[in-house]
């Protein structure tokens, strides 16, 4: 008797093992799915979006997205990396608006050449969400993923 419950203990422990890294695999797969589409969201024209709408993307923005999974507290972060320098918070300042630094630096018309001082301004963002709307969109999805995820144990 006492040798089946030890089987049967040892199978579980397989058991929640399994389940575990099913979870783990999923929380990078709706990690990675979240990513893409925040950079999907990103519109790339010329124009300027209006305040309310999704941003577009103009230069490097829609590299800084990035995701960071905590397996111990089974979570997902995705949203937009800082970047260096005085220009480090404006991905952050994109979601919810505010003030930030810029530089700016007159450039020779023909050479391209930097000349002149370097001039720090005060530049305000207005509020383009891209978090909640993101949210809103992959929810579906990222159910969906666990699910599947779980079936296959």
């Amino acid at each position: 008797m006492s040798r089946i419950t030890k089987k049967i203990s040892d199978r579980s422990d397989r058991f929640l093992r399994k389940v575990d890294r099913a979870k783990n695999t999923a929380l990078y797969r709706a990690g990675g799915y979240g990513r893409t589409t925040l950079r999907r969201m990103f519109r790339t024209r010329k124009a300027i979006s209006e305040p309310g709408q999704v941003p577009s993307s103009h230069g490097r923005i829609k590299g800084l997205a990035m995701f960071e999974v905590d397996t111990r507290k089974k979570t997902v972060a995705i949203g937009m990396r800082a970047t260096g320098g005085l220009n480090s918070d404006l991905a952050a300042k994109l979601n919810k608006g505010g003030t930030t630094n810029a530089l700016r630096q007159r450039r020779h018309r023909k050479t391209g050449q930097k000349i002149g001082p370097v001039k720090r301004l005060r530049q305000r963002v207005r509020a383009r969400p891209i978090i909640d709307p993101l949210v809103k969109k992959i929810t579906p999805k990222t159910k969906a993923i666990f699910i599947n995820q779980l079936k296959k144990v």
